[in-house]
Formats: C-alpha cells, sequence, structure tokens
C-alpha cells in the first residue's frame, strides 16, 4: 500500500477486534522504531493493526506503540480510532 491510497482512517484494536474486520493480507512496515505490522482492509477503505500482534502474541510491555503510529503516518493515515478494553479480577 502506498500513501496515496485511500485509507486515510485506522484501527487499533485490542484482543478481539481485528477478527471483526474482513483483512488483507499483512504489510511489514520498517520505521525507525522499528517495524510494524499492518493489515489493510479488503476493499482498502482502511487499515487495522492488532495491537497485540496477529493471533494475541505480544504482552502490553511489548508493544512496539511507536513503530506502529510511526507505519500509520507513513502510509498517510489521518485519523486513528484506538480501542480497549480492561478485564477484571473477581
Amino acid at each position: 500500500m502506498k500513501r496515496n491510497d485511500n485509507a486515510g482512517v485506522a484501527v487499533i484494536g485490542g484482543t478481539g477486534v481485528a477478527e471483526h474486520f474482513e483483512l488483507g493480507g499483512a504489510l511489514r512496515v520498517k520505521t525507525r522504531f522499528g517495524q510494524a505490522l499492518v493489515f489493510p482492509s479488503k476493499r482498502g477503505r482502511f487499515l487495522v493493526i492488532p495491537r497485540h500482534g496477529p493471533g494475541h502474541v505480544v504482552p502490553p510491555h511489548l508493544v512496539n506503540y511507536r513503530a506502529n503510529i510511526a507505519a500509520l503516518r507513513r502510509l498517510g493515515v489521518k485519523t486513528v480510532i484506538a480501542t480497549s478494553a480492561v478485564g477484571s479480577m473477581n
């Protein structure tokens, strides 16, 4: 995906969010902070970053937040919608 594509919006989601979208193959975007995986929607209207990586394998303290945001900026994203949820302990 190039900077000129239509995807000016990105969704950064936590556990289970990315599964609600029809996504294309992963884009590996190199930034000065490291590499980020970004998934375009099948229709190319927005991008998705699963915060904890595909399969939820990256723990919160190892998420490369700076690389994720730098990758979206490099791809021309102007609007980010980020979800979050917190579990509980009984």
